[in-house]
């Protein structure tokens, strides 16, 4: 008989290394995948990864799923427009029968009543083409927001609007307070540009009471976070000291709140400031870090003149400048303002003011940018002859620069003649895609017919040289009266703003002041911006507009009017910002039943 001896022990060691060996194998196919960790104690850093994962996972599949609504609501407002156009068709069959002189009262009476129903199927249809409660065809509906990334970006929300809208203006806000709503006190406020999200605000002003420690006495440059109230001082070094001179923003637009692009004359902002001249800062909010971007491709400090902030793009990589130093690029000899990019990471600087040979200006200064966000196309002002062939006016102009081609061309002149404009043209602005470009002029030959002499917003679409007044009433009929200044245009061209002292171009305008209008260039609405909450016209000082944001949401301005927001007591100029939203008029508005009779087919709106 065989005997085995049995040791209790052993076997119970060799049955938990066997359950230790397939638990590890389960935690090693969880780890390997990043999907599930059971425990942080499993691998601490995994774990943390795996908890992300899941995160972005939960974001991607929200997004998914506002996408496929957004989907959703446009299928059903595009398949609602299809059925209206059919029945369009079929009043118009209607309406053309009844032209006959043949008809009996009978037989009319009747096509009246078949179009009156065919009338009464648009409400229903309309009001009817509903996703999960939202509509863009009713009238009534508000934009639509679609959230495309989970990433903070301008691209973020895409804004879905009716075809049919109108502007509603939220409540005014001041911005150039302190960081507990305090006004600015002793001194004024100006200059403003708002961030691509409408989140950050970058501004100048004078007053000494914005950030705590403010006692150099003069202008500095302040970011405000609208949503947060948060206030800080961008003209300052990287350890926080302020500046020992003035300092501007301009238009340095902020990018997304951390970096900002201004102008300073103060010495103590970097290292080795010995020019005396004012330069060209970029500060970085994060790291605090400031970097002079008004130097040579060598970092070499510029000499023989002063530089000037223009534009930041939204990558905050880029900056465009004007400056008359003559040391920045090899062989500036024109003893004049040129405009200039700057790759702030490389340090790479390029003169962008020349002609289509890359040959530089003569005869004439350069100044301010509008680039696209891209960086692939800028507008810039230049007095200079020579940027384009047959320019004999002597005077500004506004050009556009490829800078993938470096093709330069004229905006500023009379339509598709190539004419050069018979007055001055400065202050642009420009679409996202480079297509369009808003500016003033006094000249009186880029449209046809033109007799309202004086200064006006007029729109060039560079792709087909066509030109149009921007400055007009609700019906067309051009500003009189008045003076209007300070172009924007939105991102995507279709609204665009602008102050004017005009008081023809919406009805009520008594109060003598520049003002901020707002119009809608696909159907030639303009209303007034620059209102308190209730609508009220400004009262006690005039308006200027800075900008839209990207996202064509915000429009921030700068205004001495007293009574846009309560409290306002401090008599000086003050920030605004204004959030803009639209609401649908129907994707049929206005449209009436035709009214059949012996006189035949008439109505008041057009189908």
């Amino acid at each position: 008989m065989l005997g085995v001896n049995f040791n209790r022990a052993s076997a119970d060691a060799v049955q938990a290394l066997h359950v230790l060996t397939r638990e590890a194998r389960q935690v090693e196919t969880r780890v390997a995948s990043g999907l599930a960790v059971a425990d942080p104690r499993d691998n601490g850093a995994v774990y943390a990864i795996a908890m992300g994962q899941k995160s972005r996972i939960a974001s991607y599949v929200s997004i998914a799923e506002g996408v496929s609504r957004a989907r959703g609501i446009i299928d059903v407002t595009l398949a609602s427009g299809s059925a209206i156009a059919d029945i369009l068709k079929q009043m118009k069959g209607a309406a053309g029968a009844a032209r006959s002189e043949d008809l009996t009262a009978d037989q009319r009476l009747a096509l009246q009543s078949d179009y009156d129903a065919l009338r009464s199927q648009i409400d229903r249809i309309a009001s009817s083409a509903q996703f999960n409660g939202a509509s863009l065809a009713a009238a009534g509906g508000r934009d639509l927001d679609v959230i495309l990334s989970d990433l903070r970006s301008s691209a973020m929300v895409q804004q879905i609007r009716s075809a049919n809208s109108l502007p509603i203006l939220g409540t005014p806000l001041r911005v150039s307070t302190t960081a507990a709503s305090a006004q600015a006190t002793g001194g004024i406020s100006s200059g403003a540009s708002i961030s691509s999200d409408g989140q950050f605000v970058l501004f100048t002003s004078t007053a000494s009471n914005l950030v705590p420690g403010d006692a150099n006495g003069v202008a500095d440059v302040f970011l405000k976070n609208v949503l947060t109230g948060e206030i800080s001082r961008a003209s300052s070094s990287a350890s926080g000291q302020e500046g020992n001179n003035v300092s501007g923003s301009y238009a340095g637009a902020p990018s997304d709140g951390r970096f900002v692009l201004f102008s300073s004359s103060a010495t103590n902002l970097v290292p080795g400031d010995t020019n005396g001249q004012q330069d060209v800062f970029l500060k970085d909010l994060q790291t605090g870090a400031v970097t002079r971007i008004s130097t040579d491709a060598t970092g070499a400090e510029a000499t023989g003149g002063m530089s000037q902030a223009s534009s930041l793009l939204p990558d905050g990589r880029t900056a465009f400048f004007a400056s008359n130093a003559s040391n920045l690029v090899p062989g500036d000899t024109n003893g004049t303002t040129d405009i200039f990019m700057k790759d702030i990471q490389s340090g790479a600087i390029t003169r962008i003011s020349t002609d289509s040979s890359g040959a530089q200006a003569i005869n004439g200064g350069s100044q301010n940018t509008y680039p696209t966000p891209d960086g692939r196309y800028v507008a810039f002002i230049s007095a200079a002859t020579n940027l384009v062939p047959g320019d004999v006016n002597a005077t500004f102009d506004v050009f556009l620069k490829d800078l993938q081609t470096g093709v330069t061309t004229v905006i500023s002149d009379a339509v598709s003649s190539g004419v050069p404009a018979n007055g001055t043209s400065n202050s642009a602005s420009i679409t996202a895609d480079g297509r369009f470009v808003a500016f003033q002029s006094t000249a009186t030959n880029l449209i046809p017919g033109d007799t309202n002499i004086g200064l006006h917003i007029f729109l060039k679409d560079s792709l087909t040289g066509a030109v149009t007044r921007v400055s007009t009433d609700s019906s067309g009929v051009p500003a009189s009266g008045g003076l209007s200044i300070g172009p924007a245009i939105s991102s995507s061209g279709r609204y665009a703003a602008f102050s004017s002292s005009s008081s023809s171009l919406v009805a009520n305008d008594t109060n003598g002041q520049f003002d901020l209008f707002l119009k809608d260039l696909r159907t030639g609405a303009v209303i007034r911006a620059n209102t308190d909450a209730s609508g009220a016209q400004a009262t006690g000082g005039d308006s200027f507009l800075s900008s839209f944001s990207a996202d064509e949401r915000f429009i921030v301005f700068s205004s001495t009017a007293t009574n846009l927001v309560s409290g306002d007591t401090n008599g000086s100029e003050d920030i605004f910002l204004r959030e803009i939203s639209y609401a649908s008029t129907g994707i049929a508005p206005g449209l009436s039943a035709y009214v059949v009779g012996n006189g035949g087919v008439t109505t008041a709106d057009d189908t």
